[in-house]
């Protein structure tokens, strides 16, 4: 629904195969309240609130087959206190402190909860990389300068295959994104912008 050219109402986004991919309430064309996100098979693949266009209070992302995957905080769009990855079973694999302008630390742990690998930022830079619980698998990665995320982060399923690529500018993602399944194809790409995700036609019905 479009009010003095401005989307406003319930937006609700679909794979080419008519299933769902997210539901999102939009005002004045920028994103506000609950938005969930769903997998191709149905299951939900992310969900969280929007004020204002911005990310705000808890996200959580899941894997395909139900399971938490992410938890994270937000705070007017920025990333704050602690956000928590999970194994595919369940299991806490990592723990980063955010502050308002920095990842301040992080530990990973392996599935009895002993640190596998721990950092902490110095001056406000840090080559960030998480392990899963072998202590070798790369779960994540990226960069941070100047107490600001930029460029390329990606993250990683436990088998290695590349599960997220996301792109960051001032701590904030922005422009393409791409998401795999477990074997490696590639799910979708969509593009991020500052208040929303754009899908490709492509992938639009």
């Amino acid at each position: 629904n479009y009010t003095k050219g401005k989307d406003n109402g319930v937006r609700t986004e679909y794979y080419s195969t008519g299933s769902i991919l997210s539901k999102s309430k939009v005002e004045n064309s920028m994103y506000i309240g609950e938005q969930i996100g769903f997998h191709k098979n149905g299951e939900i693949e992310s969900k969280g609130s929007f004020k204002f266009g911005k990310k705000d209070g808890v996200w959580k992302t899941f894997y395909d087959n139900g399971m938490i995957s992410e938890e994270e905080n937000y705070e007017n769009g920025i990333q704050i206190g602690s956000q928590k990855d999970y194994d595919i079973d369940g299991k806490l694999m990592l723990d980063r402190l955010f502050t308002k302008t920095e990842i301040k630390k992080y530990a990973c742990y392996d599935k009895s909860g002993v640190v596998v690998k721990e950092g902490q930022a110095k001056g406000g830079d840090l080559d960030y990389t998480g392990y899963f619980p072998d202590g070798k698998t790369i779960s994540s990665h990226l960069t941070i300068k100047d107490k600001l995320i930029e460029g390329k982060a990606t993250i990683y399923y436990p088998n290695g295959v590349l599960k997220t690529e996301y792109n960051y500018m001032n701590s904030v993602k922005m422009g393409p994104a791409k998401f795999y399944f477990l074997n490696g194809n590639i799910e979708r790409e969509v593009t991020v912008s500052y208040t929303h995700l754009t899908l490709p036609t492509s992938d639009l019905v």
